[in-house]
């Protein structure tokens, strides 16, 4: 049996380390992203952070919040499905990523080339790698943005149509070229997928394009790093080491230049309203 601590003890748990507000969030790297937004956007305000590994171990002080039961305390937490399917929870004190989660922010034309020129073994021309990119993405997004609707479509049901854990997932390729969308597979396992029960009906037209603002973090972030490392061997020889964390990193601190104006502006009214 875990420790609790109650309501109130964790609407005051902020006393014992003299800060404004604690903020929970999922892990470890969701930590960085959001100790990172608060000192762009909410630099005034004095934040303890604590991880809770897993949205699971939050959902007792989401509903805290959500009642009123709890005060002085911040959720962090990936947006995942939830705008989409309808089953957002909206409260001031309850902050989300703008797409699944925090690594959907960088999969932008100025962080591919903001990762190429980290890792690339000498100069390498960013307009190019700025063009290349918005190729790749946009014949990424022909089969993706249906994918990753049917998805959603079938998660809001029950069982989705993709795995969340494995990045390759519904993938063909390979480190040295990048990867793309099997097609192929993706309709078998849609045939296979339907058997089980028809899709629940999300209206898409409030959101717009999905891909790849809501495909699983973890898996785009996979792709957008291994293009950019394929790129950068073909056009100038084999990449620097450097270690996903290094690059997550490198991307964060200089959020306010490589993610979308639409990303920024919506993180910067969410904390504004603090």
């Amino acid at each position: 049996m875990s420790f609790r601590r109650s309501n109130a003890g964790i609407s005051n748990y902020k006393r014992f380390f003299k800060v404004d507000y604690i903020a929970y969030v999922e892990g470890k790297t969701d930590l960085q992203y959001w100790e990172s937004l608060f000192s762009i956007f909410r630099p005034q305000l004095r934040v303890r952070f604590e991880k809770k590994d897993g949205i699971e171990n939050l959902k007792d002080i989401v509903e805290g919040v959500l009642h009123g039961e709890i005060q002085n305390v911040f959720v962090c937490r990936d947006a995942d499905y939830r705008p989409l399917i309808g089953n957002d929870q909206i409260h001031p004190r309850l902050l989300r990523t703008y797409g699944y989660s925090y690594e959907n922010d960088f999969v932008t034309e100025e962080a591919a080339a903001a990762v190429a020129r980290l890792i690339a073994p000498r100069p390498i021309d960013e307009n190019f790698i700025k063009r290349a990119f918005r190729r790749y993405t946009f014949r990424l997004s022909k089969v993706g943005e249906a994918i990753l609707r049917m998805d959603v479509s079938f998660a809001a049901v029950g069982e989705g149509l993709m795995s969340r854990k494995n990045p390759r997932d519904l993938m063909t390729g390979d480190e040295k070229s990048g990867y793309v969308f099997a097609t192929l597979e993706a309709k078998q396992r849609y045939r296979e997928r339907i058997k089980k029960g028809e899709r629940g009906s999300i209206d898409f037209a409030p959101h717009g394009q999905v891909f790849p603002r809501y495909y699983c973090g973890h898996s785009i972030f996979f792709v957008f790093l291994t293009w950019c490392r394929a790129v950068v061997e073909n056009r100038c020889g084999r990449p620097q080491n450097a270690s996903n964390g290094v690059i997550k990193n490198h991307l964060l601190s200089h959020y306010n230049t490589l993610v979308r104006p639409a990303t920024r502006d919506y993180m910067e009214a969410q904390l504004a309203d603090l």
